[in-house]
């Protein structure tokens, strides 16, 4: 396929579903579909992102080639296409091990430092499948969660306590996934108890959800 009749397919706007299909069956699509994203001004590179991304997900070894190219877009200046890797590259692991991940590291563990909470949020929302694949990095991601109060998240250019209460939504979800085979049960369990009274209602229900899973008699909390 050239890039010109891609570029006219991605303009219909379908779902990524369609294009990624067209990826399976062309291997001519999938380093198109990663040249729009790293060239074109439009806004028909986001569709091109939500197909890699779906092909991340349902057959993640046709990227593996391309693996590179995906890395090097976490340093994309549009945070669409930096944010949307941060999605897609996780998928990758379960097809090319730790070989990505160590290509990976330096750059995805910058986003859980990150004063964007999209770009944070995006980033907690993989760590099951990074710690699936590298366990070890346990040691590494959840203390940083932990220790999310000391994080400054900034909107319009502002500090704002309100993008740092989202953030914790999403830490609580890393964390009742997390949970059963963690090595920092109590720790988890002592920061959903912190939060009980949160801000945000969401925040709430997922702390009260983890102390569920942390009650005494469960055996959970225990080393």
């Amino acid at each position: 396929m050239e890039r010109e009749q891609l570029m006219t397919e991605l303009r219909k706007k379908e779902d990524s579903k369609v294009y990624a299909e067209l990826g399976y069956r062309d291997n001519s699509v999938i380093p198109l579909l990663i040249e729009i994203m790293e060239t074109e001004k439009t806004a028909v590179k986001y569709q091109a992102e939500k197909a890699v991304r779906k092909i991340s997900e349902e057959r993640p070894a046709m990227l593996l080639p391309y693996g590179d190219r995906l890395i090097g877009l976490l340093d994309s200046e549009n945070n669409f296409i930096k944010w949307g890797m941060l999605l897609t590259l996780p998928g990758l692991l379960e097809a090319g091990g730790r070989d990505i991940w160590g290509k990976m590291r330096a750059k995805y563990l910058l986003s859980f430092r990150s004063q964007q909470v999209a770009e944070f949020g995006n980033a907690v929302s993989c760590v099951g499948k990074i710690l699936k694949v590298c366990p070890e990095e346990e040691t590494t991601i959840i203390p940083l969660l932990l220790n999310i109060d000391g994080h400054t998240f900034l909107h319009h250019g502002v500090p704002s306590l309100e993008c740092r209460n989202v953030a914790k939504g999403h830490i609580l979800e890393c964390f009742l996934e997390q949970f059963p085979d963690s090595a920092y049960r109590e720790e988890m369990a002592a920061f959903a108890e912190r939060n009980l009274e949160n801000d945000r209602k969401q925040v709430c229900a997922r702390a009260r959800r983890l102390m569920k899973l942390a009650q005494p008699g469960t055996g959970r909390c225990t080393r």
